[in-house]
């Protein structure tokens, strides 16, 4: 028997106190600044808008719930929540803050998310840990599409679906067109990183792409939750890790709450991207190299753009040398 030890950190959320509770063991970058202070989910403001526009409790799902830093404050706000999670100790944690926040409307789903029932396997835990599809060495548990989840815990009319799973978003949306076309006003933010999607095979693109098949148009989130950028699947991704919001919601509804909408310009790109080629981050490195073929052809006029490429061409890293050839090809035709 694994006994757990727990810490418990109280933090603030629009003047409401909000209870996380830590495992003792874990000592990942992001449990280390939930100790320090409150760590606020990007689109946060977007869906506390969201309740106040429908005046009402709204229900949201959180897949990939990991110690709830999304549904617990939301939680506390008097929203009801599917928490989905597959990692024991994430499960554990989310128990006891249910305890510590005195909650009823939290609901958790202890289970695997993927492209169809199955049992599944765990690689690491804390806010890393997610599905392992290559050996079978880790904890064992239940796993099932993100549209199963939800209808069988009664979740299939959620408001919002935040979507945070360690690279399987892609596999886990297998089936959602049921839910999109059932539900027509849900919203979904999902991260995604493409380091992630490039371990389970398929690129940021093509989780965009899935999105907008089914009607969502995209968006990046920025200026401290204030700015809405449009993207589409032919664009190239900013950063490593992105928070986007898919939502089919008119842009004069969401300008109206407030939120600032504009289109993504190549000089950010660039600059963002530029940033990251001369960083230390290897993963950095790599996502730059991958994202080089989505950019307009113009910026290889850029100098930025040309001083990044001879410095990832420097770089031994058999990743980076087949994603920059893939993209001086597309420049070159």
């Amino acid at each position: 028997m694994k006994k757990f030890e727990f810490e418990i950190h109280e933090h603030m959320f629009y003047n409401r106190h909000v209870h996380f509770v830590i495992h003792n063991d874990t000592t990942d970058a992001y449990e280390s600044s939930i100790r320090a202070a409150s760590v606020q989910h990007p689109f946060m403001k977007y869906v506390l808008a969201i309740a106040n526009e429908y005046n009402r409790s709204i229900k949201i799902v959180d897949a990939g719930a990991n110690i709830g830093t999304f549904s617990l404050p939301l939680a506390v706000f008097g929203h009801t929540i599917l928490a989905i999670e597959m990692l024991p100790e994430n499960i554990a944690c989310l128990s006891r803050a249910c305890l510590v926040n005195n909650l009823t409307n939290y609901t958790i789903a202890a289970m695997a998310l993927y492209s169809a029932p199955s049992q599944m396997y765990s690689k690491n835990w804390g806010a890393y840990g997610g599905i392992d599809i290559t050996n079978e060495s880790g904890n064992a548990c239940y796993g099932d599409t993100l549209a199963h989840i939800m209808q069988i815990f009664g979740f299939a009319d959620a408001d919002v679906i935040k979507i945070d799973i360690e690279g399987s978003e892609l596999a886990a949306l297998e089936g959602f067109a049921e839910i999109s076309t059932y539900n027509k006003n849900v919203e979904i933010i999902y991260e995604s990183n493409s380091m992630c999607s490039a371990s389970f095979g398929y690129t940021s693109q093509e989780l965009i792409e899935k999105f907008e098949i089914l009607g969502f148009r995209n968006y990046l989130i920025r200026a401290g939750g204030d700015e809405l950028i449009r993207i589409t699947s032919e664009c190239p991704q900013p950063g490593i890790l992105e928070d986007i919001l898919a939502t089919r919601k008119p842009e004069e509804e969401i300008s109206q709450n407030g939120f600032a909408i504009r289109n993504l310009r190549v000089g950010e790109i660039i600059e963002q991207l530029h940033e990251q080629a001369f960083s230390d981050n290897r993963h950095h490195q790599q996502h730059v190299a991958r994202e080089l073929k989505y950019l307009p052809l113009k910026c290889s006029n850029d100098r930025r753009f040309r001083q990044l490429v001879e410095h990832l061409r420097n770089i031994p890293d058999d990743t980076i040398a087949k994603a920059l050839l893939e993209g001086v090809m597309y420049f070159r035709h």
